[in-house]
């Protein structure tokens, strides 16, 4: 008989400017941590061991020189991590892994007089310090002993933030646009594209195991002062929802500032070659819009009838709506369009210069790399590929880059 098929279910709510934003296609998780001994110095060289009945054999890694450790790629199950170090006492620890999340696992160590074994438990963290995602995840035990439906939509209904949608048509939604789910079935894309729904969908006792992520921020963009601006696409509810908005941040965290509100749905954002303006793409009205910089995170702001002060630069005619976008070396704006499934190129001064067709209507990022910059990188979220091609202009080089 074949085990319970593990669902996870994938919100994605920020998509970088520097890069494309690859898809979710997680199925396991992780085992992290650090070792120190007793007086808080770090044990560098500590063995570490990870058994579980859902693994044909031990995981074996070995603490770096800070300390730290790492064991990806592991099936969700329950765990026992052993440390082990010549001259220190072995120290033994249960671990809950759950699907798509790390497990916090650290470990202090005493000088081994004599053989000794400490057992304690450790649970799935609750804090990623590595990202703004929020995460929440059902374990089987979990799914097991609550009173849920027969569908995915009764899982989803016990995770705070989530809200389904009255008319059933489009996928949940935890903040941004139910359209933009995306869900993986032990790994495999199953998202119906334009409608954020599963194009088949499970029973709720076929799953094992059920995780969300999910997140507010969309896009991102440096400035050469060390800034960055980004947009919040806003919060969606069944009969009302908030504005989002443009924002300025320092990267040490000491300084925020609301650049623009209320906007509708923006989306992506970049920085004209002088950093003199800020362009916003806002999806649902598929407008552009430009914000003059008097100073780093502080525009120019334009009288009524701008709803935030900031200048409308282009409006594409029918149902085209607008994603993420890059800035290319002349200064003109590539903004990923859904529907029309294409990169819309638009000077500054508004003009459409070209639409560049792709094979998916949902055509959400694009971003520069190569030689000169003339290699176009290209999210296509219909079809879960990232492609790339020539482009004729080089693009805009980041402020920073890794």
């Amino acid at each position: 008989m074949l085990p319970a098929a593990r669902a996870i279910r994938t919100f994605l709510a920020l998509a970088l400017v520097a890069s494309a934003a690859p898809l979710f296609a997680q199925q396991t998780g992780a085992i992290t941590g650090k070792v120190t001994a007793t007086d808080g110095s770090v044990l560098p060289g500590v063995t570490v061991e990870a058994r579980s009945d859902v693994l044909p054999g031990p995981r074996l890694t070995v603490t770096g020189a800070n300390g730290e450790y790492r064991l990806p790629a592991l099936p969700p199950g329950t765990y026992t991590v052993k440390f082990a170090l010549p001259g220190m006492k072995d120290l033994t620890r249960k671990a809950q892994v759950q699907l798509a999340q790390d497990t916090a696992v650290d470990a202090s160590l005493g000088v081994g007089e004599m053989a000794e074994s400490v057992t304690v438990t450790a649970e799935a963290t609750l804090i990623d310090k590595e990202s703004a995602t929020i995460s929440t995840a059902l374990s089987h035990d979990q799914i097991s002993g609550l009173p849920v439906g027969q569908e995915y939509r009764d899982l989803q209904k016990l995770i705070t933030g989530v809200q389904l949608t009255q008319d059933r048509t489009r996928g949940p939604s935890a903040g941004g646009s139910g359209q933009d789910n995306v869900y993986q079935f032990d790994g495999v894309n199953v998202t119906l594209p334009l409608f954020g729904t599963l194009s088949s969908e499970p029973a709720s006792h076929d799953i094992a195991q059920v995780t969300v992520v999910r997140g507010g921020a969309r896009a991102v963009d440096f400035d050469r002062s060390g800034g960055f601006y980004f947009t919040d696409y806003g919060k969606h509810r069944e009969r009302d929802r908030d504005h989002g908005g443009l924002y300025y941040a320092l990267a040490d965290g000491s300084r925020i500032v609301e650049v623009a509100y209320a906007m509708e749905t923006p989306n992506g954002v970049g920085l004209s070659p002088d950093d003199a303006t800020v362009y916003v793409s806002e999806t649902e009205t598929g407008r552009l819009w430009a914000f003059d910089l008097e100073a780093p995170g502080q525009p120019r702001r334009h009288p009524f009838p701008s709803p935030h002060g900031g200048r409308l630069v282009c409006g594409l005619p029918g149902y085209q709506r607008f994603d993420s976008m890059a800035v290319d070396a002349r200064g003109n704006i590539c903004v990923a369009t859904l529907i029309t499934g294409c990169i819309t190129v638009i000077a500054p001064d508004g003009t459409v210069l070209r639409q560049v067709a792709l094979p998916d209507p949902i055509a959400t990022n694009i971003c520069f790399g190569g030689p000169e910059l003339k290699t176009a990188y290209i999210t296509l979220s219909g079809t879960g590929q990232l492609v790339a091609m020539a482009w004729p202009e080089p693009g805009l080089p980041l402020a920073y880059s890794l």
